[in-house]
């Protein structure tokens, strides 16, 4: 939709999704004390009978404010509901749905959100811009599945996927464009920029799989870093 003299634009949709067969990774470590195979981190793939159904939603809307104002705000809400998989570290025994042992959907936050507003005006023969967004994410997970301590003839008790942190990202700069050269066509711009600007500290991978010999481990996403950009174009 275009609103207000198409100065306000809506895009909206919604999807549902049915996909049978879905492959499954399922990673297990060996943490057992003794066993022959005590450390060994192995994966198997497998697929799941049953149907896996995804639904969702989208809106996304632009706005110019004024001749030199513009604004943007998205969203995304996803639900997605994988059935039960063969077990591949138990004879392939499925995990039934609902079940302490779930199928997790990897790096897809059941909410998402975003924003950004972009400002220019003239500056002497030049033109001053400016832009900031805003980006949020639910907690997720890393790994579809994470078993510990299971061996040929164990009994599924330990499930230990874990997720991530819910994460909120800013970013930024300043532009002054339009520069001329002095020679023919020739311009320039310089500009200013950070990314994660308010410098937040979030865990965007996790893994417990080896809780019980080295612990939990994790990586965190970069620090704020910020920066000169100088541009010619001719």
């Amino acid at each position: 939709m275009e609103l207000l003299e198409r100065r306000l634009r809506v895009n909206l949709a919604a999807y549902a999704m049915d996909r049978t067969n879905t492959q499954t990774d399922f990673d297990n470590v060996d943490t057992t004390p003794g066993s022959p195979t005590q450390g060994a981190h192995t994966e198997e793939t497998r697929n799941s009978p049953g149907t896996s159904k995804i639904r969702g939603f989208e809106a996304d809307i632009t706005a110019a404010i004024t001749d030199n104002l513009r604004a943007g705000l998205s969203y995304a809400y996803t639900d997605v509901k994988i059935p039960a998989a063969p077990f591949p570290f138990t004879g392939n025994a499925v995990v039934p749905q609902g079940s302490p042992f779930p199928v997790n959907v990897v790096y897809t936050p059941p909410n998402a959100a975003s924003a950004y507003v972009d400002y220019q005006v003239p500056f002497g023969k030049m033109t001053l811009k400016s832009h900031l967004d805003a980006n949020y994410a639910d907690a997720q997970y890393a790994f579809q599945a994470e078993f510990a301590d299971v061996s040929p003839t164990a009994v599924l008790t330990k499930q230990v996927a874990v997720k991530t942190d819910s994460s909120f990202i800013v970013n930024g700069n300043i532009t002054l464009a339009d520069i001329n050269m002095g020679n023919g066509d020739a311009t320039a711009s310089i500009s200013l920029w950070s990314r994660n600007l308010l410098n937040e500290s979030h865990i965007y991978r996790i893994s417990a799989a080896n809780r019980g010999t080295i612990g939990d481990y994790a990586n965190f996403n970069p620090p704020r870093t910020y920066g000169v950009e100088l541009r010619v174009k001719y």
